[in-house]
């Protein structure tokens, strides 16, 4: 039993330190993995197909004259 302990262990300290030395090719490999399949899933329709290659829009801008609501000074500090 001891020897299955030791064993189970060791294994256990062998994968981490595994991960541990390759985790930025792991992460990569996950990446790029992932990025593949939403690009498969996108690519077959019109919409993926403007979500991946079509320019960013611009952002919204406020319209001019809208107020910035403020907060009353008494309820940033109260007193006590």
């Amino acid at each position: 039993m001891a020897v299955t302990s030791f064993v189970v262990s060791g294994c256990v300290v062998a994968g981490g330190v595994y991960v541990y030395q390759n985790k930025d090719s792991l992460i990569d490999e996950a990446k790029t993995q992932v990025t593949d399949a939403v690009k498969d899933l996108l690519g077959a329709s019109e919409l993926g197909s403007a979500l991946i290659s079509g320019p960013a829009p611009a952002a919204p801008t406020a319209p001019a004259g809208v107020a910035v609501p403020s907060v009353p000074a008494e309820a940033i500090q109260p007193s006590f």
